[in-house]
């Protein structure tokens, strides 16, 4: 008679990495409501085209810019942020938004969060047709500003920039332009 025997593996389950306590205290208080108002209202812009509309005060990129500017603003009641509108230019002048923290160290690095606020329809050209972009990007905006609400009232060790990006839709244009600035000025970035 053969005998056959079978082995069983067994895989131990990782330890869990152990929560920052911070970290925790600050997800604990993200307001689902909130970023669901925010990408309602970002919608309302009619469009957030790069090339659309900057002087309206109700439709158009530089309208939802000064109202993300504006959002912000009202949750930094200490005062702990600066704005910077970023200028970049190729074929008109266009700005990306930057909300600065910095952080308490003496040696301290930068740490970048971004996203773009510009939105299109399908025809990437129409700068004054109706493009929500609530998927195409107004949710992570929503979601940067909910943590520039939730940041405004914790100190940090290291510096912080949430930037709300332009002519993205036309190909990375803002984001390119902001690190190029970065890399030609020799700017360090942890992460």
């Amino acid at each position: 008679m053969t005998k056959i025997g079978l082995a069983t593996l067994s895989f131990a389950q990782p330890l869990p990495y152990p929560a920052n306590p911070d970290i925790q205290e600050i997800v604990e208080q993200i307001n689902a409501d909130s970023i669901l108002a925010y990408v309602t209202r970002l919608q309302e812009f009619h469009t957030r085209h790069t090339y659309s509309d900057t002087a309206s005060q109700t439709v158009g990129i530089g309208a939802a810019l000064r109202w993300v500017e504006s959002k912000v603003e009202s949750y930094d009641t200490s005062g702990t942020l600066e704005f910077e509108w970023f200028p970049w230019t190729i074929g008109q002048t266009r700005h990306d938004l930057i909300a600065h923290k910095s952080g308490g160290a003496e040696q301290r690095g930068r740490y970048i969060i971004g996203g773009h606020i510009d939105s299109r329809n399908a025809n990437g050209n129409d700068n004054m047709g109706f493009a929500p972009g609530a998927n195409d990007n107004a949710s992570s905006c929503a979601g940067f500003l909910e943590m520039a609400r939730l940041f405004s009232t914790v100190d940090f060790d290291h510096d912080l920039e949430i930037i709300w990006f332009t002519g993205e839709e036309q190909g990375l244009l803002g984001s390119a332009a902001y690190a190029n600035f970065l890399d030609n000025n020799d700017e360090r970035v942890e992460a």
